[in-house]
């Protein structure tokens, strides 16, 4: 997105300090083809700010889909159902307003009538059809074609955005339309798919045919009658047509490929225009990498590349690329790869298996075809396929992309394209005479490109190479036959010029001397021999080869040579046949070529050749037979004037890097102009010579070879450095052999070395932890704290405790766990042993909120209840005798009375409740008893006192208030509480249901009696007591704990008063927990009574004893930390998620998905946890969830969680700490036994469940059955 802010801000950020940041954008104006979006800010000075507090951006810049009407047509017809007038219309779209860009106009349908409906288009209107330039606010925006405010971006002539025109090309030309009668039609230029900006014009009586043709096939013809926009294959095609003319105009993309032809109409010819832009519709692409061409040791990878036909998306041959000049074909790049050295065995570098290392895929092709023509201009072809090596060495042809990575060779290439030989003629000669008519000569040579003299011309087309000329002075000497030749002397024979022939690397004919004339006088004969010979320049050797191998003309083998005249020969030998008997000449003297340049470069000099000849046939003849009177004169040229070309020069061999494996020797080569300064080395034609070689190839003695140092085993306080130290030999091939540490001469080199020699900063240092605090059970142990530093030499001295004040201590004081004390083994109650009597108690706290005739009670609850009431307390009891259950009331016998009275099951019943019957009753069970505490609710709310406290008021004034006080004084207050809470939460609760309430439904589902509407007289106009005392509230203990949870999870998430809702939990805690009577015994402290079974109404048979008062002070005055206890019998729990208080034991079932151990303490905030497990510290982990409020989760337990769980808690006044053992149910198993035992004298026996036993009338006999799980 492009957004733009103001067209009047400021560079300097609009002072940004003024403003505040900007706000969220809105949403965007359109869900499609650009819509705007605009995001504000706030002036913070007032108006003071400058530039603008709204900006814009574009949005939805993707395409509408087709069936989506026009934005501004959407607009006007939006007021199709507008009265307009008095009447409706049907309206459409004004485009394109010079003067309102962004007003709305429309024209009712039909009509001449044009409306401005709006001042303004909605935001992301195009200003007008032929640009992307958007309203917004009314005001035309620039958008470029990237869809972005403000932005200037143009499509090139390619089509694409902000682009360079890379991407299309220019075709522009014109051809002649060769139409006739005979040939009606003729394709002028194919416009291929995706081209744009096309306009094609005719000139001339025929007419333009369009034939398309779709990627996908399909053709069509399309000829045009009339002018007019036409629309083939998706394209807009706008057609003129005037006298003799006719044009085409295409704006594009072209969405077929369009075949322009032309059509015969008249016999005048026409001329066809066309313009337009290609698109490069093949483009190089650039390959993978291939594999690494090693394992290991450091290989290379190459790649390649593809003509790929961008419309159709696959790759095609290579010549479809190439048809486009400026596609330059990538070359193929190379990196290295695998570069980790290989790994070395037994002092033998590791040979790569074949099938990891194969020479890359070739190309390989067969030699070229001989070219078409010899000279000229003409074509050669070969051909050419992928190969690869195997394993074993086979080569095999493969696929082509294999070797796609190296430039594919050529299949076809010219050849020969010098020119032909062709004879040449040099300058002529002076003429043969000084007057009157004679000869001039010239040499005519057949020369090719390279200005060598070679064979090959038509003899019949060579230039003549002599001709008559007139010198202009008369000559005084009487006439003669023949003009006058000027015997000019004879400089050198031809037969000597060839002689100077020299071998070379050419095949060439070496001729031998002449031997001496057969004569001795007159004319005789001389032979010689003429051989083939080449020159091998590596060796400098000549070796002799078969005539056939040399292509030169062989020179002759014999002539006629003249002595002396003989006496006998009066007259010089003439031959008789050089003229036919018609008179021509039958052999004639004429130049073959030269002699060669007497140097090679700065100047020589050649000497013309001249050889008899036979006229017709052109072969060499005897030089007897032809007139030596008319041999021609000697001729010379200058040769090889060009300076002579630079040589490579080398210098010395430096001296060898290495003294042994391998080293190098380098020297300088360069390129120097003889006598001359040095040039570039392209300048030198000749193969360099190298400028390094390898040198001392000898295997090394072994050396140490050593590693980097490690890192510091320290970073401060001093620390060790080690490295590794080899003895090792490097060997020629450049691999080592690593030796035993004696096989080195050399003393071996250090393998470590001091670092990090300074003081490191001070630290805390931990000590030991002290022995535990007890010898059997749970004790604490604790450690000290000393200020430390290590110096630089690795000595430990301890500083003042003020240089270490900045760093936080850990943990001081753990709990530790030794053998479980025999005086505290675990031990069931009494109760639940298996041999005693046992009562059957239920722990519920019960209060009474309306009038009952009687309710029924267990054993073991606390009742606060209305007079009048009846009740029946039933004592049920195991393995004892129930008409003998003994009763007492605050520790006096009861016996049967008018209103009170046993019944034979034991059941304790009293009759029409007074204040006489509050107190503590106690049903006794031979060794066992239980204890149900009974308290009657006034009127007002407050607990009636019972008729001996009245009495003796006066006299607990000294130790503590009685119970009745206390809780009447405190329920009044929390009545008093709930009242002010109720005001300040604006709560109601008037004949409305309590259930409307979150707090008090929240609270209600823990009640175990039915909601009902509150009704009771006496607490009509009372908010407290609806709330806790709606219907009757019968808790047990658990119950008990989890409304106070409840209610403290109501004040966290801010349902409850956070000040009211804690002095509720803590006063109900305070109240409804405390012991049934009091005592003057005094508290003994955290750590010997166990004050959280005080509080959490554990059974009342227990010794200890405490006053409201007291707990109250434990309550919120007591700072050392005391653990809440709450001790319940081992149970097994088959619940997904088990809660455990701290201090009991619970058996595991597979079901167990979460463990959440509770370890709460009472009245304290500031205290520290921690958590052990089997006196090691517990650590929070991924089965593992510590929390720092006394709480730890153990997920999806398995064997490994299970153990003994311990919570410490410590503050600065002391500590406490509780234990909980996690152990895993298993399925009871009887352990029985098959003894059979027989003893008829024993008065007592014993045995295992599964026997037998025989014993007298009158013995006892117990039998056991032990289980297991």
């Amino acid at each position: 997105y492009f957004f733009q802010t103001s067209r009047i801000t400021r560079s300097d950020e609009d002072k940004q300090g003024s403003w505040d940041a900007w706000g969220a954008w809105s949403d965007c104006s359109r869900t499609c083809g650009g819509g705007a979006s605009y995001s504000l800010r706030r002036c913070l000075n007032g108006r003071n700010c400058e530039g603008r507090n709204i900006r814009y951006k574009t949005c939805s810049s993707n395409d509408c889909a087709s069936d989506v009407g026009d934005f501004r047509a959407q607009q006007c017809s939006a007021y199709n159902d507008v009265k307009y007038q008095g009447r409706f219309y049907e309206w459409i779209p004004v485009y394109n307003d010079p003067t309102a860009p962004c007003a709305l106009k429309c024209q009712a349908l039909g009509k001449n009538l044009i409306v401005e409906l709006a001042p303004k288009v909605l935001d992301g209107t195009r200003c007008n059809i032929e640009s992307l330039d958007m309203c917004i606010s009314g005001i035309c925006q620039a958008v470029g074609c990237d869809r972005q405010l403000g932005s200037n971006a143009k499509e090139d002539n390619c089509g694409i955005c902000a682009g360079d025109g890379s991407t299309c090309r220019l075709v522009r030309g014109q051809a002649k339309a060769h139409v006739s009668p005979e040939k009606r039609e003729e394709t002028v230029i194919a416009v291929p798919h995706g081209s744009r900006s096309a306009r094609i014009t005719l000139k001339g009586p025929a007419h333009l045919v369009i034939e398309s043709k779709t990627l996908q096939g399909d053709k069509g013809e399309h000829s045009f009658n009339a002018p007019g926009t036409f629309v083939i294959e998706n394209t807009t095609v706008e057609f003129q047509k005037s006298t003799d003319r006719e044009i085409v105009k295409i704006q594009g993309p072209l969405g077929a490929d369009f075949i322009i032809k032309t059509r015969y109409s008249g016999s005048k010819d026409s001329v066809v225009q066309f313009f337009f832009y290609q698109p490069i519709s093949h483009q190089w692409r650039q390959t993978e990498f291939f594999p690494c061409t090693v394992t290991c040791g450091g290989g290379y990878q190459l790649n390649s590349a593809e003509c790929v036909d961008i419309r159709l998306k696959r790759v095609v041959p290579d010549h479809y690329c190439h048809y486009y000049p400026e596609n330059k074909k990538p070359k193929p790049k190379l990196k290295e790869c695998n570069m980790d050295p290989c790994p070395s065995s037994d002092g033998f570098k590791e040979i790569m298996p074949y099938d990891h290392f194969q020479p890359l895929p070739r190309w390989e092709h067969n030699p070229w075809t001989a070219c078409s023509v010899s000279c000229g201009g003409g074509i050669q072809r070969r051909s050419f396929v992928c190969v690869e090596e195997t394993i074993h060495g086979e080569i095999l042809q493969v696929e082509e992309w294999k070797c796609m990575y190296a430039p594919k060779p050529k299949v076809i290439q010219t050849c020969n394209l010098f020119d032909c030989p062709k004879w040449v003629a040099m300058e002529w000669s002076q003429c043969t005479v000084t007057c009157g008519r004679g000869l001039r000569y010239r040499v005519v040579l057949c020369i090719d490109h390279r200005g060598q003299h070679v064979g090959g011309c038509n003899p019949q087309l060579k230039l003549h190479i002599k001709e008559e000329c007139i010198v202009p002075i008369p000559c005084y000497k009487p006439k003669e036959k023949n003009p006058v030749e000027a015997k000019l002397p004879w400089f050198k024979q031809a037969h000597e010029m060839e002689e100077t022939r020299t071998v070379s690397e050419e095949p060439t004919f070496i001729p031998e001397p002449w031997s001496p004339c057969s004569a001795t006088c007159g004319n005789g004969i001389q032979v010689r021999d003429v051989k083939c010979r080449i020159l091998l320049a590596f060796t400098q050797t000549e070796v002799e080869l078969p005539e056939e191998e040399c292509e030169d003309v062989k020179p002759p083998t014999e002539r006629v040579c003249h002595q002396a005249s003989c006496d006998s020969d009066p007259v010089p030998y003439t031959p008789e046949f050089s003229h036919a008997e018609d008179g021509s000449v039958i052999y004639d003297w004429e130049y073959i070529g030269f002699t060669p340049c007497s140097a090679t470069c700065l100047g020589g000099t050649q000497e013309a050749i001249a050889m008899c000849l036979h006229v017709e046939t052109k072969q060499a003849v005897n030089e007897t037979l032809c007139d030596n009177s008319k041999r021609p004169p000697p001729m010379t040229r200058t040769c090889n004037m060009k300076l002579c070309p630079p040589r490579w020069q080398s210098g010395p061999w430096r001296r060898c890097s290495a003294t042994c494996g391998v080293g190098i020797q380098t020297r300088d080569v360069y390129c120097q102009q003889p006598g001359g300064s040095a040039v570039a080395a392209e300048d030198c034609k000749d193969k360099k010579p190298h400028s390094l070689q390898a040198c001392n190839q000898i295997d090394c003695p072994p050396v140490w070879h050593v590693e980097e140092w490690q890192q510091c085993s320290r970073t401060c306080g001093g620390g060790i450095q080690t490295r590794k130290v080899y003895c090792k030999q490097l060997l020629t091939d450049g691999s080592f052999l690593k030796h035993s540490d004696d096989t080195c001469q050399e003393p071996k080199l250090p393998t470590s070395k001091p670092c990090a020699k300074v003081d490191c900063p001070p630290q805390l240092v931990l000590g030991e932890w002290s022995k535990c605090s007890v010898s059997c059970g749970v004790g604490i142990q604790r450690r000290k704290l000393v200020c430390q530093n290590l110096t630089a030499k690795g000595q430990y001295v301890t500083l003042n405790g003020s240089m270490c004040s900045g760093l936080s201590p850990s943990l001081l004081v753990r709990s530790c766990q030794m053998n479980a004390c025999n005086k505290i083994k675990p031990k069931l109650p009494e109760k639940y042993s298996a041999h005693g009597p046992q009562i059957v108690s239920i722990h519920r706290v019960y209060i009474q909120t309306r009038q009952e005739k009687r309710i029924n009670f267990t054993i073991g609850s606390r009742a606060y209840l209305l007079p009048k009431t009846s009740v029946v307390v039933k004592c049920p009891v195991r393995r004892f005798q129930k008409s003998l259950i003994r009763w007492e009331k605050d520790g006096q016998h009861l016996q049967n009375s008018k209103r009170l009275g046993i019944t034979k099951s034991g059941s304790l019943k009293i009759h029409s409740l007074e204040a006489t019957d509050i107190g503590v009753y106690r049903c006794i069970a031979g060794s066992v008893h239980e204890t149900f505490v009974l308290k009657l609710i006034g009127t007002d709310n407050r607990l009636i006192e019972p008729p001996n406290l009245r009495k003796h008021a006066s006299e607990t004034s000294n130790t503590d208030h009685n119970e009745a006080n206390s809780f009447g004084a405190k329920w009044h207050k929390m009545s008093k509480m709930w009242q002010m809470w109720s005001k300040k939460n604006e709560l109601y609760l008037g004949d409305r249901q309590v259930n409307d309430q979150p707090f008090l439904r929240n609270l209600e589902t823990f009640g175990s009696n039915s909601a009902e509407d509150f009704s009771s007289r006496e607490f009509k106009n009372k908010r407290l007591e609806a709330a806790v005392l709606q219907s009757a509230y019968s808790m047990d203990t658990v119950q008990f704990e989890e409304l106070i949870s409840n209610m403290s999870q109501l004040i966290e998430t801010g349902d409850v008063n956070d000040d009211l809702a804690s002095q509720v939990i803590y006063q109900l805690v305070a109240e409804l927990s405390r012991p049934p009577q009091p005592t003057t015994e005094k508290w003994k402290g955290a750590q010997d009574e166990k004050f959280a079974s005080k509080v959490t109404g554990k059974s009342p048979n227990e010794s200890e004893r405490f006053s409201t008062k007291t707990v109250d002070k434990l309550m919120f005055d007591q700072k050392v930390p005391v653990i809440m206890r709450q001790k319940e019998i081992p149970r097994v729990s088959f619940n997904k998620t088990v809660t455990v208080r701290i201090g009991n034991t619970v058996f595991l079932t597979d079901n167990a998905h979460a463990v959440n151990l509770l370890c709460e303490t009472a009245g304290i905030s500031e205290v520290k946890y921690t958590w052990t497990k089997d006196g090691e510290t517990l650590k929070a982990s991924e089965k593992v969830v510590l929390d720092t409020i006394g709480k730890v989760q153990i997920q999806n337990p398995t064997q490994k969680e299970l153990g003994t769980y311990g919570c410490l808690v410590v503050n600065d006044f002391g500590f406490d700490m509780e234990t909980s053992l996690l152990l895993h149910a298993e399925v009871p198993v009887i352990l029985s036994s098959v003894l059979n035992v027989t003893n008829v004298e024993a008065s007592s026996l014993s045995a295992v469940v599964g026997g037998a036993i025989v014993a007298r009338i009158g013995a006892n006999i117990m039998v056991e059955c032990p289980v297991k799980g």
